[in-house]
C-alpha cells in the first residue's frame, strides 16, 4: 500500500491521531501516512441561482411563495469555498482557500485518503471531510472512509 493521508476535521483531532501514530507524518506497520486538518467547514455550497439553468436562475434568486417550494432536481449542488463578509461584500475567505491549498499539497502524494473527520449522529463531521477530500482530490484513485 502507498502512501496513506488522514484527514481529520479540526487540529486537536490530528494531535490525537499524531499521538497514537507517533507523528504527524512517519510509517506505521509498514505504512507511510500524513496527517492533516481542516479547520471547520472550508466549502458551501454555491447561492441556489447559480446551481440551476440559466432559464430559471431569476426564480431561485426569490423567495416568493409564487416560486415555493423549490425543485430540488433543478439543482446541480455545487460548493465552492467557503465565503465572508469583508468591507460590506460577500468575499471567498482567503483562510479558507488557504488551508485548502495546503491540504491539496501535503495530500497529492498519497495513494489513498482516509476520511477520519469527526463521525456524529447528524453526519455532518463525515459530510465536511468527504466535501474536502472530493475538492482537494478530484484526482485521487482511492479514498477510504473510517
Amino acid at each position: 500500500m502507498g502512501k496513506v493521508g488522514i484527514l481529520t476535521e479540526k487540529p486537536s483531532a490530528a494531535r490525537n491521531f499524531a499521538a497514537a501514530l507517533g507523528g504527524m507524518s512517519g510509517v506505521f506497520e509498514g505504512t507511510e501516512y500524513v496527517i492533516v486538518h481542516a479547520r471547520g467547514h472550508l466549502l458551501e455550497l454555491k447561492d441556489p441561482s447559480a446551481m440551476v439553468p440559466a432559464p430559471l436562475a431569476d426564480k431561485y434568486k426569490s423567495w416568493e411563495l409564487e416560486h415555493l417550494p423549490w425543485n430540488a432536481d433543478d439543482f446541480r449542488w455545487e460548493r465552492e469555498i467557503r465565503r465572508r463578509v469583508s468591507g460590506g461584500k460577500l468575499v471567498t475567505d482567503p483562510d479558507a482557500k488557504s488551508l485548502l491549498h495546503e491540504l491539496k499539497t501535503a495530500l497529492s502524494g498519497c495513494e489513498s485518503v482516509c476520511n477520519a473527520a469527526d463521525l456524529d449522529p447528524t453526519g455532518e463531521g463525515s459530510l465536511l471531510g468527504w466535501e474536502i477530500v472530493e475538492y482537494v482530490c478530484a484526482d485521487q484513485q482511492s479514498k477510504s472512509d473510517t
